[in-house]
């Protein structure tokens, strides 16, 4: 009888063209991957962003209904009469119609009342011009505590309404209406990204606690 054959196992090995086909998918793969991740890590960056500029819009606020006097604030009639205030005589220039606020602690701007109507914000451009009228304050805020490198800054163009909301009918004569529209920039890259937003609020001769 002849001895059974033995069986011989055939080495298999990826060819050239399947090692290429791998290298292929894995780089499709990866690119993919950074993609997400540089999407991910750019809108973190856009929302934070986003919220440094409502809290210092915020903050502003706060600082004009509790850190300003009602008769000293500036205001706007439905006429859009600029009038200093009910306990000022003063003439109106630039100095006496404007509301002393300080962003982010140490940025001390002086807001102007605009001296126009509001526009209307479902058709307003983010970061377009100031309308005529409005008075912008363009501030800029060190949200990364970078002193000494003013690119990374985020800048906000602010326009400040004071209008007299006052309805001698219910007996409701010493109201404001104060409105904030910001407009924030989002530094992409080389490119820029505006975007708008508004805060409101109302003051009165009330003492606020």
């Amino acid at each position: 009888m002849k001895p059974a054959a033995k069986k011989r196992h055939r080495l298999s090995a990826l060819t050239l063209v399947e090692v290429l086909v791998a290298l292929v998918v894995l780089l499709i793969l990866m690119v993919g991957v950074f993609s997400a991740l540089t999407f991910a890590h750019r809108t973190a960056q856009e929302n934070i962003c986003g919220n440094a500029a409502y809290a210092n819009v915020r903050a502003a606020m706060e600082q004009i209904i509790r850190g300003v006097g009602f008769n000293n604030l500036p205001y706007t009639d439905g006429s859009n009469n600029l009038f200093q205030g009910t306990g000022v005589s003063a003439a109106i220039n630039d100095a006496n119609r404007s509301v002393p606020v300080i962003f982010n602690g140490n940025t001390s701007t002086n807001l102007l009342v605009s001296v126009c109507s509001l526009p209307d914000l479902t058709a307003l451009v983010p970061g377009a011009a100031a309308p005529s009228g409005v008075r912008e304050a363009d501030v800029f805020v060190d949200i990364n505590n970078t002193p000494g490198y003013a690119n990374d800054d985020l800048e906000i163009k602010i326009w400040l309404w004071v209008q007299d909301a006052s309805v001698v009918a219910v007996d409701a004569t010493q109201v404001r209406a104060i409105t904030i529209i910001y407009h924030w920039r989002f530094r992409d890259g080389a490119r820029d990204r505006w975007h708008v937003g508004v805060v409101r609020n109302i003051r009165s001769s009330a003492p606020t606690f």
